[in-house]
């Protein structure tokens, strides 16, 4: 192996080549025994050599005039073949952007209209990893009415967070999910309860066609944004027929298109950790969303709900879940190859904890970001 002396010269004319790279996009250095050093505006993360890092780190603080953070320590997952760290890499949250794009403190109002899941109602299953709420948000009361829960919310959110604007979150089950009739009337008395600057309906590929996308797309206004949250989980189709997802990548692409077509912004769900995927299966899933190119995403921590099938193959010992510093590093991933405009709407899954039997030790959502807006 190289001494460490040979390492300095490389190391650091890759950090001033980056520092001087002002573009868009991402900057991946050529292999030099063995380690990588990889860029994205702003920001520059190192594979080296524990034996370096602190000397090259305070160099390329001293050329950026700026301080340099470590993130987790040392991260040693399958995902990297050396320790990683990280310096000054900006991230902003969807709590950030939605103040900036609303010009003040908004949130969502999340709300269960009754709709159901076709993948349960055919198969009586459903996917594995998914409980009996169906995402239900965990301040709602079961079955109160449409009103009391939006009442209640927009209550609720004033009060912790302060909220001053408001989208309306159609987020349990499939909310596209009965017939358009049904739907209209639905989203009509939900919008017509406040004055909200958002309709959100997240939903399955194989619940959107033409007609339901067209009504989507109507409620469209200068003053009023649409957003269809839509559940791939994975790009792999072994994965999908794995955890009895009921629809594969063709029905998800058409949805996709109808609603792309009709310009309704798309955030896309995806699940990292999933039964027998590995880093190389992620990256792929990360590939095929980043070729079209989505307005938003929701990337979710595997987990395990007592009421989900999923949870007797755990039992079983037939599937382990990946650690905090592996998702971590699949984030940091996604950052790489995901397009710079796609938004981050989520980072990691919050299932209740008197619904979750694992993981059980898990960092919050919270410290994620703040772990992200501290490179």
């Amino acid at each position: 192996m190289p001494s460490v002396r040979g390492f300095f010269p490389y190391f650091i004319n890759i950090a001033l080549k980056i520092t001087a790279r002002k573009r868009i996009g991402v900057y991946r250095a050529q292999k030099t025994h063995g380690h990588q050093a990889h860029a994205e505006t702003g920001s520059v993360f190192f594979i080296t050599p524990p034996a370096i890092k602190d000397t090259l780190l305070s160099i390329y603080a001293e050329n950026r005039k700026s301080q340099v953070t470590d993130v987790f320590g040392q991260l040693y997952t399958p995902a990297f073949s050396m320790p990683v760290f990280f310096a000054m890499q900006s991230f902003t949250g969807y709590s950030a952007w939605l103040a900036s794009r609303y010009g003040a403190k908004t949130y969502r109002v999340s709300v269960d209209a009754g709709f159901s899941c076709p993948n349960r109602n055919d198969s009586g299953g459903g996917c594995s990893f998914c409980g009996s709420s169906g995402s239900r948000a965990p301040y709602l009361e079961p079955r109160a009415p449409l009103e009391q829960q939006i009442t209640g919310g927009m209550a609720f959110l004033k009060k912790r967070y302060k909220a001053e604007k408001f989208l309306l979150y159609f987020q349990a089950f499939s909310g596209t999910n009965a017939p358009v009739e049904k739907l209209k009337s639905i989203y009509d008395y939900g919008l017509s309860l406040a004055e909200f600057r958002a309709l959100i309906v997240s939903t399955r590929p194989d619940c959107v066609d033409a007609e339901k996308a067209g009504l989507l797309a109507s409620y469209k206004r200068p003053d009023r944004d649409v957003w269809v949250e839509l559940g791939l989980q994975s790009g792999q189709e072994k994965t999908l027929a794995r955890i009895g997802r009921g629809h594969g990548l063709p029905e998800f692409e058409a949805a996709f298109s109808l609603l792309r077509e009709r310009g309704i912004a798309l955030a896309i769900h995806l699940v990292f950790g999933l039964p027998g995927e590995n880093a190389r299966d992620i990256e792929e899933t990360l590939r095929y969303l980043a070729r079209l190119r989505p307005e938003g995403v929701k990337i979710h921590n595997l987990h395990i709900p007592y009421s989900a099938r999923l949870y007797e193959e755990f039992l079983a010992g037939e599937l382990t879940l990946p650690c905090a510093e592996r998702h971590f590093a699949w984030i940091l991933r996604a950052r790489e190859i995901l397009p710079p405009e796609t938004l981050f709407m989520r980072l990691t899954c919050d299932t209740p904890a008197t619904e979750l039997a694992y993981p059980r030790h898990f960092p919050a959502k919270a410290e994620f970001l703040r772990k992200l807006k501290a490179l």
